[in-house]
């Protein structure tokens, strides 16, 4: 009873800064109310959705974003028609979350066209994330976007939501594309859809693309590749030599954080790894 009382003054004091004049004391009462994760605040973290500031809404949207309950939904999807464009990008990767295996909001599926381009790079990975087939059609469609970084997304979109009819119509489209950034998410969404060859590519740009954010790309989609400790011992190896070779501080943290990652998830004696 005690417990329960003293949450009760917390959420109190909280929501009590929630009405302070600086933005900083309202962000910093949002972030405790995400920390508190009580689905009870859920109205005042909506409310603070309608913040002059953008820094505030932006902040109420990962809150709803991490309290994941049901009320938070058609809040999140207003808030993709925020005249911010990082409120709009927070509230679709919010969405990607709190939807999967559902229906994709229209709203989220017209970011795709979003004059952002972090926004439009966002609606695709939550469309692919969510699962929703029948967001296909727009997403074959995006891959005309002007942007190499926001194709290679849709393309890797695709990958998550086609089948293995779909490798034809990639390898085409692969085959006109010039971007290199781009070839990445195709190369990641055709060894989705079952070609399997596809990995020998990524791992060919992981040691040979003079792009640096290309091997950082590349070095976090094998992460995402591994999918046995077979996989896992042969691309742990990969990366390991890959990190001996990068030059760069970017590349070499993609890089660790992949290999830490497949540690965690497969490998239980790494140390026997690529020695």
């Amino acid at each position: 009873m005690k417990k329960k009382h003293t949450q009760s003054h917390k959420i109190k004091q909280v929501l009590d800064q929630l009405k302070q004049r600086k933005v900083s004391d309202r962000v910093v009462a949002l972030e405790s109310l995400t920390k508190i994760g009580d689905p009870q605040v859920v109205n005042k973290v909506i409310h603070a959705l309608s913040d002059r500031s953008p820094t505030v809404r932006g902040a109420a949207v990962e809150c709803l974003s991490v309290l994941g309950t049901k009320e938070a939904i058609a809040p999140l999807i207003s808030k993709l028609e925020d005249s911010d464009s990082e409120v709009r990008m927070m509230a679709a990767s919010g969405l990607g979350d709190l939807l999967q295996g559902k229906s994709s909001p229209p709203e989220l599926v017209r970011r795709l066209q979003d004059p952002d381009e972090l926004v439009r790079i966002e609606a695709a990975e939550s469309l692919g994330a969510i699962g929703d087939k029948n967001t296909l059609t727009a997403l074959w469609e995006a891959l005309e976007d002007s942007s190499s970084l926001v194709r290679s997304y849709v393309a890797g979109a695709i990958g998550e939501l086609g089948s293995r009819k779909d490798i034809g119509r990639l390898e085409d489209r692969l085959r006109e594309e010039k971007s290199e950034t781009s070839r990445v998410g195709y190369y990641q969404a055709l060894y989705k859809l079952g070609k399997r060859d596809a990995l020998d590519q990524l791992l060919r740009m992981l040691s040979h693309s003079v792009d640096y954010r290309v091997r950082c790309a590349v070095a976090k989609i094998l992460c995402d590749t591994v999918d046995d400790k077979n996989s896992a011992l042969n691309i742990y190896a990969t990366l390991n030599e890959a990190l001996k070779r990068e030059p760069t501080t970017a590349a070499r943290s993609s890089i660790r954080s992949s290999m830490r990652n497949i540690k965690q998830r497969f490998l239980k004696r790494p140390s026997a790894v690529a020695r």
